[in-house]
């Protein structure tokens, strides 16, 4: 699957001179925490919310291009796969999607949480956070958000989840200016405004969507993709569930290779280690080149040599819808060594394959057209 088949093509974007009030709106409109910055359709850069709202600026005067930070794009025919690894990088919640520096549009976490399957339970990829009480003030939430690098903070109330406060939930506050704000529930009579930052988390959270531990990863992804304030509790424990806490199964997912089966493999741990290590990779590999590839069989034997040094003898034998595919390759001493050699040599046959038909197809789509 390609970034063109998943990404958003209705671009909510901005100019280098566009207010930020404007660019709120937009964020708050649309739910997104990330905007492109596009000037004469080329890409400029990238305005992040939490960015904006750790500035003091005067978001009716400030524009785009005070906060806007340079961001790196992918091209939208990139694997959906690398994509994935490209964003958990990048550590942002959307990439632009351009060519030759055009938007053509944008891919998100929420995108990427589609491809979401796994049936395995949240509660392994679950982490702690760090939560507030309904009388903590905002000057600690957007501390906790700063020093933690999240962009939402569970409230918790007698024992109990009572909201989650976002950054986008602290828009409309932002809005009306930084320096005084009149707190939910006052008094309208009342002439005194607060400062900010000692409006109390209560008058702003907003109701959280809760969830078990034991939920299946799957359900959590359709849930983030319909809110981002989601939250599992357990036992005192308060867990923030994010999109980037989802898409790492995926990633971990795709990381599975073919399955490897060795028969007479008797050394010690270290060296057993290795050898395993060895073998995982090149599975790895040889399931992101054929994901229909059967078990990889390998054999090992070991000879008497020498004095210490022993000899070894590796064979390597996988079923793929290509064919059969076999390997041969021994050595004095370093066992590890040889399974490098094995493993080498299995992969070359496999690519020699593989590109050869796909060079094939293609000049028989050529030969076609012409």
């Amino acid at each position: 699957m390609k970034v063109s088949d998943i990404m958003t093509t209705n671009i909510v974007s901005c100019t280098a001179d566009t207010p930020l009030s404007q660019v709120m709106g937009k964020m708050k409109q649309n739910r997104i925490h990330q905007m492109p910055v596009i000037d004469n359709g080329i890409l400029a850069g990238m305005v992040e919310l939490r960015n904006i709202l750790s500035r003091d600026l005067d978001p009716g005067s400030a524009k785009a291009k005070t906060v806007m930070t340079s961001t790196a794009s992918i091209l939208p025919d990139v694997d959906a796969d690398d994509a994935l690894k490209a964003l958990l990088k990048n550590g942002g919640k959307a990439l632009p999607v351009a060519e030759d520096n055009e938007v053509l549009g944008l891919l998100s976490e929420t995108d990427l949480l589609g491809l979401v399957t796994s049936s395995e339970p949240i509660e392994d990829v679950l982490t702690k956070s760090e939560y507030a009480a309904p009388s903590d003030d905002l000057g600690k939430i957007e501390h906790i958000m700063r020093y933690n690098n999240v962009s939402r903070v569970p409230i918790v109330d007698k024992g109990a989840v009572a909201g989650v406060i976002g950054t986008l939930d602290l828009i409309d506050i932002y809005m009306k200016g930084k320096e005084r704000f009149r707190a939910q529930g006052t008094d309208s009579g009342n002439k005194d405004k607060m400062p900010v930052y000692k409006i109390p988390a209560g008058a702003v959270m907003k109701p959280a969507v809760m969830i078990n531990k034991k939920e299946k990863v799957s359900k959590v992804a359709a849930l983030l993709k319909s809110s981002e304030h989601v939250v599992a509790y357990d036992m005192g424990t308060v867990y923030m569930v994010t999109p980037k806490d989802v898409l790492e199964t995926l990633l971990h997912q795709n990381e599975e290779g073919v399955p490897v089966q060795v028969t007479h493999l008797n050394e010690d741990l270290i060296t057993e280690a290795k050898v395993n290590k060895i073998l995982t990779e090149c599975s790895q590999r040889i399931m992101k080149l054929d994901p229909a590839a059967g078990t990889m069989n390998i054999y090992v034997e070991t000879h008497n040599g020498t004095g210490d040094k022993k000899k070894y003898s590796m064979r390597a034998r996988i079923s793929t819808p290509k064919g059969l595919f076999v390997a041969h390759k021994w050595g004095w001493g370093d066992l590890a060594s040889v399974a490098q050699d094995l493993t080498d040599t299995l992969e070359k046959e496999l690519l020699k394959k593989y590109n050869r038909d796909r060079t094939q197809g293609k000049k028989a789509g050529e030969s076609r057209k012409g």
